[in-house]
């Protein structure tokens, strides 16, 4: 699966980065290049939980409040892959 990263914290884009590899079967990518975007999930990750309802209105498949859990960002990446099957 194709994976963006976006982030303002540096840091925190850095540490996305790693907990996604060790996820495996993900690629992170920079942009989409020749992707339509339909079979796109998007998960917002953030410190800011009052936003959540909003992000489901969106069509957001998850959202994970930070900090983040390794095992918990598993689990999304696993059923993201499972309803791409």
């Amino acid at each position: 699966m194709k994976v963006v990263i976006i982030d303002d914290e540096k840091a925190m884009h850095f540490m996305m980065k790693r907990m996604l590899t060790e996820v495996g079967d993900v690629e992170i990518v920079g942009r989409l290049h020749g992707e339509s975007g339909r079979e796109m999930k998007l998960v917002f990750v953030t410190a800011h939980q009052e936003y959540a309802l909003f992000a489901f209105e969106v069509n957001a498949f998850d959202y994970i409040v930070k900090p983040v859990k390794q095992d918990r960002l598993h689990k999304t990446v696993q059923r993201a892959l499972a309803e791409m099957l």
